[in-house]
């Protein structure tokens, strides 16, 4: 193998050239190339010194990204600005068919549902239909300081969160994620059945069986974080007893039950809707209803108004549903701009279904928007041909699309 020296290394032969040289210089040329290479050593400084920077701070966004990850803080559109409110917010969750990267709510609920349906009694044939995902800032304040205090105490591994189910009566789900939970010696605090098998606690577990009994007729129940910390297992029943010394909670014999002393501990996340499954699952449509009926009524009346052009050349459309006029004038609306209309019988690619909000609400699908369904033709709402009317402009249909 043949080794080649690199340009940027200097041989003994490049020394001796670069000294004779240098020593045939005036003594001005001599100080003028001192003077440039100090100007040069500066600015490699001030170059390394800017990397430097933009090292540091990109480091600074990684660990607050990490930071925030490592807390939970996975934040869905709205939530920031709920945390800095004194009130409680409700996120509504529900199944999505698409996979949408990065979608914080998709994460949440996927969460929930995947912790019900991993540990709940094989064949039970529950079936989680919505999530609710609560963001109460106090409570949210208090969990994070207790979690930070924890970590202090007993390092890092003892300071993470269990997921865990609780259940109660429904009337108590509002005020608990509005207020948090109640411990032992707090004013409100009482056990629903008994005085507590393993300690006088908030009884939880992480398999919703366990828990799904004190719903008393209900169908929510409460998914929470708590912080388990150094857990005291109960080998017999301890009845009423207060937390073991030296302890954070309890456990029952077979783990699962966990018992948690302290309201700070625990920070109510989610509110899981079920219900018995019935046939196959199906997706419900998420309806964004983004104008009125009223608005909608003055986009048509100014695109009626519109001289005739050719901005629907190439599309073809049918109607369903309850528009801003009657079906035949809105056929008529399309024809005028280069448009073209189909039949139900031709509902297939190549055509988008326009559809009336009213329409995509109902509980059992139109036969046109099941056809529409079944082909894999876009459904949108009816602004999508008014907007591309009167702005003359190219509109895509993802803008305006029923998911």
């Amino acid at each position: 193998m043949i080794f080649q020296a690199s340009p940027l290394v200097k041989s003994d032969s490049d020394t001796t050239r670069l000294v004779k040289n240098y020593s045939k210089l005036t003594e001005e040329e001599r100080r003028a190339l001192i003077q440039r290479a100090v100007e040069a050593k500066k600015k490699l400084e001030e170059e390394l010194q800017d990397t430097k920077k933009e090292v540091e701070r990109k480091e600074k966004e990684l660990q607050t990204l990490q930071q925030e990850l490592s807390e939970g803080l996975l934040l869905l559109e709205g939530e920031k600005e709920a945390l800095e409110r004194s009130e409680v917010t409700k996120f509504p969750l529900v199944p999505e068919r698409q996979y949408k990267e990065g979608s914080a709510a998709q994460v949440h609920f996927r969460l929930a549902e995947s912790q019900f349906y991993r540990l709940i009694d094989a064949g039970s044939g529950y079936r989680v239909t919505k999530v609710e995902y609560v963001v109460s800032p106090e409570v949210v304040k208090r969990f994070r300081q207790a979690q930070k205090d924890l970590r202090d105490k007993r390092g890092e591994m003892l300071s993470y969160p269990v997921l865990a189910f609780h259940g109660t009566g429904q009337a108590n789900i509002d005020p608990i994620t509005s207020l948090g939970f109640k411990a032992p010696g707090e004013s409100g605090f009482k056990h629903a059945t008994d005085t507590g098998w393993y300690g006088k606690g908030v009884y939880f577990s992480e398999y919703p069986s366990y828990s799904m009994p004190y719903i008393k007729g209900g169908n929510r129940i409460l998914l929470c974080q708590v912080l388990p910390g150094k857990v005291y297992q109960c080998s017999s029943l301890i009845h009423g007893s207060p937390l073991m010394k030296g302890y954070d909670s309890h456990t029952s014999p077979d783990k699962k039950e966990l018992i948690i002393f302290n309201s700070h501990h625990i920070l109510p996340c989610y509110i899981l809707h079920y219900t018995h499954a019935h046939g196959d699952f199906k997706y419900k449509r998420s309806i964004k209803v983004t104008k009125s009926v009223d608005e909608l009524k003055k986009l048509y009346e100014t695109a009626a108004k519109m001289p005739a052009t050719k901005i629907l050349t190439g599309l073809t459309f049918h109607l369903a549903g309850k528009l801003a006029d009657k079906h035949s004038e809105i056929y008529n609306l399309i024809i005028k701009h280069g448009g073209k209309t189909a039949t139900q019988q031709q509902l297939y690619m190549g055509v988008t279904l326009v559809a009336a909000t009213s329409e995509m609400k109902l509980e059992t699908p139109s036969v046109k928007v099941s056809l529409a369904e079944n082909a894999q033709v876009p459904i949108v709402s009816e602004d999508f041909l008014y907007d591309r009317i009167i702005t003359q402009q190219k509109k895509d249909v993802s803008g305006y699309v029923f998911s």
